[in-house]
């Protein structure tokens, strides 16, 4: 626990980079937010990634960005860029916004690099049922 002259308090797990072998900290967040107990965990979390030769620093910054990509990465976040992007006359995008509400009904918050063909094909089950065949 470090103490600033503030009198904040916060949980700083201190070593070394398993490559550089210099020195850097890494914070567990401030008391009592983080409980003695959850930094003791996220200590041992982080020793058991240096004893892989992991640098606990670079893994957490790894997670966050997967995360961070995972939840802006999905169809109907890249779909409404990409319609925000297009030049399309107002009757087109009014179609095309349509075509895509139906379709993020179903897939919107599937990450894009998880979305299957079995995926793509129930949503064109729909439009078959309907008889919008060209639309499928």
């Amino acid at each position: 626990m470090i103490i600033s002259k503030t009198g904040d308090k916060s949980w700083r797990f201190d070593y070394s980079r398993p490559y550089t072998k210099k020195r850097n900290s890494l914070s567990f967040g401030s008391y009592p937010t983080v409980t003695l107990a959850d930094a003791r965990i996220r200590r041992e979390e982080a020793r058991t990634l240096l004893s892989q030769n992991i640098d606990p620093h670079v893994e957490k910054v790894r997670i966050e960005n997967e995360i961070l990509n995972t939840n802006n990465n999905t169809f109907q976040n890249i779909s409404n860029e990409w319609m925000a992007k297009q030049d399309f006359a107002e009757s087109t995008i009014k179609g095309q916004q349509r075509l895509l509400e139906v379709i993020n009904q179903h897939i919107g918050k599937i990450p894009i690099h998880e979305i299957k063909a079995m995926d793509i094909l129930k949503v064109c089950r729909i439009y078959e049922k309907e008889g919008k065949l060209e639309t499928a």
